[in-house]
């Protein structure tokens, strides 16, 4: 068997729970409070997923729930529901969702898989400014424990 190297690898991520999220947001709008305890746009994975959900907190704010219409609407007004698929995808993403009633775990796994992402990240930038030899330590433990905190 031939060893993965970490650059084969894919970042981590769940698509069928973002899907899932984004489903139950449309079939139940009033878990977007609980949704947003756990996410942000930038945890998504895919950045349709996030222009979706940032569409959402768009319609949130402006004091309108999320449906199939107005997040269609919201969308084609931003300029971004083909970016997101458009809205034969919005549509399935009520079909790819097995219960409303989980969002919040669906929420979780997002969140878990993002903060895995950024942990790769930051340890690429751990590694990348620990060989840098021109730089003192003391600095670069300042920027890695600001972006770590």
């Amino acid at each position: 068997m031939t060893p993965v190297s970490l650059k084969d690898k894919i970042p981590p991520n769940n698509q069928e729970a973002e899907q899932a999220c984004l489903g139950a947001l449309l079939l139940d709008p009033d878990a977007l409070g609980v949704v947003l305890r756990y996410i942000r746009a930038d945890d998504f994975y895919l950045s349709t997923h996030a222009e979706i959900y940032s569409a959402i907190i768009a319609l949130h704010e402006k004091g309108q729930k999320a449906d199939l219409i107005t997040l269609t609407e919201e969308m084609k007004q931003a300029g971004s529901l083909d970016k997101a698929g458009g809205p034969g995808y919005i549509a399935n993403l009520t079909s790819m969702t097995p219960s409303a009633a989980n969002v919040e775990y669906y929420a979780q796994i997002i969140q878990e898989m993002s903060t895995r992402r950024n942990l790769i990240r930051l340890s690429s930038l751990v590694t990348s400014l620990a060989y840098d030899d021109t730089t003192e330590t003391g600095p670069i433990l300042d920027e890695i424990q600001s972006k770590i905190f």
